[in-house]
């Protein structure tokens, strides 16, 4: 029977990080603040004055036997050892897991309800060395110590966190990924998540005179078709980090996690293992007889090596992986749907497109996505703050176009959508989406 460990119950739980002092994983005992009352010299003075005294006392009482070996014991017997101090808050902990199904013990005992950073009492732990053992099959176990007070050879990995005014507790972590799992369960893992990724394709034609992106030997580039094509919107989840182009100046990391072997992100669902994933965005292109024609991303210039961070839902019922998505992918910044990711991509890279946006996407992931510009400055005195410009742009197989007039007006950059485009367009702007801002240049 599994013994109950005990908690100590903290009030108002503000959280702050706080550096470790000496590396990640290590704490520096508090150094006491009473200095020593004598110098060495002194010390060796005021013993040999004390022995000086014992030895007279022993000449007085002659060959009293029980009396010389009490003396004697009490100049050369053991000397007390002090016992280290513990730091207020030193000896208290909160625990951060990854996967919901996970059994944590403490010294060999089940702690029946893990003390997780969202609320909770912090466990208080006794003097000594104690052993966690983290069991979230069919992850291997994570086995670590961790002592009150620490010790040079602890090994739980933590950082130190404030809960409260002059309290600085520990945050011990038992984290897994991807890497951490044996080759043929991750496999199946990896086959799961492309399954449901594979589930959110999108088919369009590509009409004659529309462009599209595809890469080329010498890279990527818009081109004109002048016969229909057939335009298959796909997502391929990337799991190898030193080849993956990520978001935000290729960083695809939470809280230290690679997201490339998945990264556990803040929990929605208590049941699970939530995880980010980065996918690859990406066109496959053929005759409407199936002939391969080309392949591309979804977006060109600087955004077209762009990936997109997805969350997932990952449960393991003892024999198989369960995986959903969050259909609102609350991962990317601005936008909490795949198929405008590349747009706000393209738009966030290109100084020149600054206003207000609002990106609505297409029902069929496919058909694109309208990203609509409020302009009231920086366009060449076309607007006032009275009356701005509504600017329709149209994200379509990976290139922007205008399609409007407004959009003209201020980026005549952009190829001009059809007559076909621009009823799209006039139909996405009419539906609910997602809005950010680029600010203009100082």
């Amino acid at each position: 029977m599994d013994k109950p460990v005990h908690q100590q119950p903290q009030d108002d739980l503000d959280v702050q990080i706080t550096d470790l002092p000496g590396g990640p994983g290590k704490a520096t005992p508090p150094r006491s603040g009473v200095r020593a009352r004598f110098t060495a010299r002194q010390r060796k003075l005021q013993l040999a004055a004390m022995i000086s005294l014992i030895a007279l006392a022993l000449l007085m009482l002659g060959s009293y036997t029980p009396m010389r070996s009490m003396t004697a014991l009490a100049l050369f017997g053991p000397t007390p050892t002090p016992t280290p101090m513990v730091a207020s808050g030193s000896d208290r902990y909160l625990i951060q897991v990854d996967q919901a199904w996970g059994k944590l013990y403490l010294d060999g005992h089940l702690l029946t309800h893990i003390p997780l950073l969202n609320g909770d009492d912090p466990l208080q732990l006794a003097r000594g060395t104690h052993e966690f053992v983290w069991q979230a099959s069919p992850f291997p176990p994570r086995r670590c110590t961790i002592s009150v007070p620490p010790l040079s050879g602890d090994t739980c990995p933590f950082i130190l966190i404030a809960i409260g005014p002059g309290t600085i507790i520990k945050l011990l972590s038992f984290q897994d990924t991807l890497n951490d799992l044996l080759a043929a369960q991750a496999s199946a893992l990896t086959r799961q998540i492309q399954a449901k990724l594979d589930a959110l394709q999108g088919s369009e034609v590509v009409r004659p005179g529309e462009y599209y992106v595809h890469d080329i030997p010498t890279g990527i580039q818009g081109n004109v078709t002048d016969q229909p094509l057939r335009a298959t919107l796909h997502y391929r989840l990337d799991t190898k980090p030193s080849s993956n182009l990520c978001i935000m100046l290729n960083l695809c990391q939470i809280d230290g996690e690679e997201c490339a072997t998945l990264c556990t992100v803040p929990k929605q669902q208590a049941s699970s293992w939530e995880a980010g994933a980065v996918v690859q965005t990406l066109w496959d292109y053929t005759t409407l007889d199936g002939s391969d024609v080309a392949n591309g991303p979804d977006a060109m210039a600087g955004a077209a090596g762009y990936e997109h961070l997805v969350t997932l839902y990952i449960t393991w019922d003892g024999a198989n992986w369960q995986v959903s998505l969050d259909p609102e992918n609350p991962l990317e910044s601005y936008v909490n749907n795949l198929t405008c990711a590349s747009a706000e991509d393209d738009i966030a890279q290109n100084p020149q497109l600054v206003g207000q946006w609002r990106l609505v996407p297409a029902s069929n992931a496919a058909a694109g996505c309208l990203a609509l510009a409020t302009v009231y400055e920086n366009d060449g005195g076309l607007s006032s703050p009275s009356h701005p410009i509504v600017a329709y742009c149209l994200h379509r197989f990976g290139v922007f176009l205008a399609a409007n007039d407004a959009a003209h007006r201020l980026w005549p950059f952009m190829p001009l959508a059809d007559a076909y485009e621009k009823a799209l367009a006039a139909q996405l702007a009419t539906m609910p989406g997602w809005t950010f801002s680029v600010p203009a240049n100082p």
